[in-house]
């Protein structure tokens, strides 16, 4: 399995608490419910910034359980 991210990110002194999977369709449903932006769309999959305030938004919203915590 590819993780596009991986704890050990550098986040402001912390790291990315989740990652994105290969299983990751590009729906846009995670993007839509991030409250601060930190999804981004990649060349195949979307991808977490460093802004992510890991609140799980996304998680909850991903139809296929491609959002992981680490």
């Amino acid at each position: 399995m590819i993780f596009i991210d991986v704890k050990g990110e550098e986040k402001g002194g912390g790291t990315v608490a989740f990652r994105i999977t290969e299983e990751c369709i590009a729906c846009g449903s995670c993007l839509d419910a991030c409250p601060v932006d930190a999804i981004k769309e990649g060349e195949e999959i979307f991808s977490i910034t460093e802004d992510c305030t890991e609140c799980g938004s996304c998680v909850d919203e991903c139809p296929t359980d491609a959002i992981v915590e680490e």
